[in-house]
């Protein structure tokens, strides 16, 4: 995108590319640094979850987890008839059937 931008004389949008990409590599590198290359500070007491929250955070994954990895498995829906115009193929050109007409 930079090479794009400045192989088309917009130097003031390579400006800013470059310089939104400095942020945000700070931003997060930043917590990087937080994370693994200073001391901790000290303790956390770690408080106890009660029997409510952790339903809700089980129900949360099982759900993630059945409609984001495992839905293909167990999907109740057809997949698209092969004459589908929806997804298109290069090797297979989309045909589009014509109504038919009432005699």
């Amino acid at each position: 995108m930079l090479t794009a931008a400045l192989n088309s004389n917009l130097v003031g949008l390579t400006i800013i590319l470059v310089l939104n990409s400095a942020l945000g590599a700070y931003y997060y590198l930043r917590i990087v640094v937080m994370m693994y290359m200073r001391e901790p500070r000290g303790e956390v007491p770690v408080a106890p979850v009660g029997f409510a929250p952790a339903l809700a955070i089980a129900i949360c994954i099982v759900a993630t987890l059945f409609l984001g990895v495992a839905r293909h498995a167990y999907s109740i829906t057809q997949p698209f008839p092969p004459d589908s115009c929806s997804v298109t193929l290069p090797s297979r050109p989309c045909q589009q059937q014509s109504p038919q007409t009432a005699p």
